[in-house]
């Protein structure tokens, strides 16, 4: 293909390139490699590259000055995952468009999207699974298997309540074996697994993740095992009895890596659930305001102000605030 505006000098072909939205450059992009590197050249980049996993695959771009676009997958080709067509939407925007292709691998699709921001790592890969059957869901993982293989992955969240028992449950488990070892960060809406395969669970939060939110439910020896540097749990199956356990294993060396743990607990007031919680434990109290850090949902790390604190100190020195 000849293309004139390719012929221009490399700055006036660049100002010209700055002017075109998102899709269009990625269209331009595709058209061959020297197209892709001279996109490639405008040094955009990306604040979240998200993979979602339902029906189809989409994928869900948040640029360097807040463009959004989605880019939906679908009639995908068997064998071999070939691409050939795809709804590009620009949201907040009038843009909407089908685009066809000649069976492009997907695997290279994505390779060059990521190539032309400048991406390192995918921000997340969201699985939101509906009602689909053993052969679909299946062909779901090994299709998004075959497009992210070898491609660095930040966060494995698992976003619908899925049934341990039934076909949702075991096609969570799959995700989680598929991904969890490649991410840094995990988040549940709820445990996949229960009964006889709670130490499948367990073998998953062992691992050193950055990390994992969950919706629960899980237990104290659920959370004895975690070995992640944050851990907010917004529901638990954990008593006040059982976290005084969990702080007194703390206290004597267990969760090394432990930096933010959060837990709703909703049994009842502080000032009833206080002298449960610190039975046997050795604490300092702090009633005096002050700026404390603390993890919300999502992982961030906020400072908020408090009246109250407890402190305590553990066999090697660190201390916890609570």
């Amino acid at each position: 293909m000849n293309f004139r505006l390719f012929h221009l000098p490399q700055k006036p072909l660049l100002d010209a390139l700055r002017c075109l939205e998102n899709p269009e450059l990625i269209a331009i992009s595709m058209l061959s490699s020297k197209c892709r590197e001279t996109v490639k050249s405008l040094n955009f980049s990306l604040k979240r590259f998200v993979v979602t996993v339902n029906r189809d695959m989409s994928i869900h771009m948040v640029d360097s000055v807040d463009s959004r676009l989605w880019l939906s997958v679908s009639g995908i080709v068997m064998p071999g995952f070939r691409l050939n067509k795809l709804q590009v939407i620009t949201i907040g925007a009038s843009y909407w468009s089908d685009w066809k292709f000649e069976k492009i691998d997907i695997r290279k699709w994505i390779e060059n999207l990521m190539s032309i921001y400048h991406c390192s790592e995918i921000t997340s890969i969201d699985f939101q699974r509906t009602d689909l059957g053993e052969l679909e869901d299946e062909y779901s993982l090994n299709l998004v298997r075959h497009a992210l293989e070898g491609i660095k992955i930040s966060t494995l969240n698992l976003k619908k309540p899925m049934n341990p028992d039934g076909i949702a449950g075991k096609y969570a488990q799959n995700a989680l074996e598929l991904f969890s070892k490649r991410t840094k960060y995990l988040s549940l809406s709820c445990n996949p697994y229960q009964g006889d395969d709670r130490i499948k669970i367990q073998k998953v939060l062992m691992q050193n993740f950055n990390g994992i939110w969950s919706l629960g439910p899980f237990s104290i020896d659920d959370i004895l095992v975690t070995n992640s540097r944050t851990l907010r749990l917004t529901r638990s199956n954990t008593g006040v009895k059982d976290l005084n356990r969990f702080i007194k294993h703390w206290l004597a060396g267990s969760n090394p890596r432990l930096r933010f743990f959060s837990v709703c607990q909703k049994e009842a007031e502080a000032e009833t659930l206080l002298p449960k919680l610190f039975k046997g434990i050795p604490h300092i109290t702090i009633k005096k305001r002050r700026l404390y850090k603390t993890i919300v949902m999502g992982g961030e790390i906020v400072n908020v102000h408090n009246n109250r604190a407890i402190k305590i100190r553990r066999k090697d020195g660190r201390e916890a605030t609570i």
